[in-house]
């Protein structure tokens, strides 16, 4: 057995990553109709919920909580840090594989917009920005 039928994806002698793609796409064939069904569900059943004029939904406490703890002064030294070091690994990493170079991009946006919240509110200190 040679070390590329080792390495190779999917079944034995096959077509590699054309298998996983038309695994994949008949899964999602399958599976969208009913991720479809279950959100227009839950969405109906979550509007007869709320319509009744009730308090507070059970969410919001923990919400609120975690909407201040992304605003402090904390979470900007945390998304400053992280912007530079997403910076750095992005122009110094060398050969970084397509998901991690993705990923480093995300928490690069997620940081960014951390920072933009806290730049905007200090500008503007009378304004709602969040």
């Amino acid at each position: 057995m040679a070390l590329n039928d080792v390495l190779a994806f999917g079944p034995p002698g096959g077509a590699g990553m054309a298998w996983i793609a038309r695994m994949l796409r008949r899964h999602v064939q399958v599976l969208a109709p009913i991720a479809l069904t279950v959100l227009l569900a839950t969405a109906h059943a979550h509007a007869a919920t709320t319509t009744g004029g009730g308090g507070a939904l059970p969410w919001e406490g923990p919400l609120a909580t975690f909407q201040q703890s992304i605003q402090g002064p904390v979470a900007y030294a945390i998304s400053v840090m992280g912007v530079v070091v997403c910076g750095a690994i992005l122009v110094f990493g060398g050969e970084i594989g397509e998901f991690v170079r993705r990923f480093i991009m995300l928490l690069l946006a997620i940081a960014l917009l951390v920072l933009a919240g806290q730049v905007l509110s200090n500008f503007f200190s009378g304004a709602l920005v969040s």
